[in-house]
């Protein structure tokens, strides 16, 4: 039943229009078409959003409707940020730029909740070129709609910069397949590229590309697979201290 509810849940159409609000500096891209309705059938999904509905000032996200209006490509986007910190331990909502993007049935009603939401929060409207640009953690946080695409991107500087939509690869990828995957890794100063997706259950297809025309990709690949670093087995001295 949990896999009949999944598989509906992920039959809305691809839309590579999505790019349109991922900045161009992002490193990676994971996007899966979703149906908003389908997927509040979970319930998991149900007591997520109950339970952040419920938080202080939160109950201004009209977030059952937010998920509700999604109908097709709902996108994350992550890029290491400039200025993360030095500690030991990641803080993944300070250590990266991220955006998340999703095409809506009703962009205006999703940017009006989350205008109410930050004016709650003592972060009047405040709009420059066709962004409405508030703050998270002191970074800026521009949030928009771009047709039926509404998204909400924080980044460690001024968004200037161009998006995946001029990416002619990622674009035939996120246009076709509703499950799609973008990933950007850095060898020794050359760009590797994995552009994977699957337009269905059972059938996807993919590449890896480097960005240089006088490097061998077999060897760039290569490579990225001996620079994983795999993590030590865990010691139990580790989860003395774990409840």
């Amino acid at each position: 039943m949990i896999f009949v509810k999944l598989v509906d849940a992920v039959k809305a159409k691809p839309d590579g229009e999505v790019l349109n609000a991922i900045p161009s500096t992002m490193k990676w891209i994971v996007s899966t078409s979703v149906k908003g309705d389908a997927l509040l059938q979970f319930e998991q999904i149900k007591k997520t959003i109950n339970l952040i509905s419920n938080l202080p000032s939160l109950d201004k996200l009209d977030l059952r409707g937010i998920v509700a209006s999604i109908d097709g490509p709902l996108t994350i986007a992550l890029a290491p940020s400039a200025v993360m910190s030095d500690e030991g331990v990641l803080n993944f909502a300070n250590d990266y730029n991220i955006t998340l993007a999703a095409h809506s049935s009703d962009p205006q009603q999703v940017l009006n909740s989350i205008k109410a939401f930050a004016n709650e929060m003592g972060q009047p409207d405040y709009e420059k070129d066709g962004r409405h640009v508030y703050s998270w953690g002191g970074l800026p946080v521009y949030v928009g709609a771009i047709g039926n695409i509404v998204y909400a991107t924080r980044l460690d500087h001024e968004w200037l910069e161009g998006t995946y939509h001029d990416d002619d690869g990622a674009l035939d990828r996120f246009s076709n397949s509703p499950l799609g995957f973008y990933m950007l890794c850095d060898v020794q100063g050359t760009q590797g590229v994995f552009n994977f997706g699957f337009n269905s259950m059972t059938q996807g297809n993919g590449v890896f590309y480097t960005t240089h025309d006088d490097d061998n990709p077999a060897l760039v690949f290569l490579q990225i697979l001996l620079g994983v670093k795999l993590d030590p087995k865990p010691d139990a001295n580790d989860y003395v201290n774990e409840i």
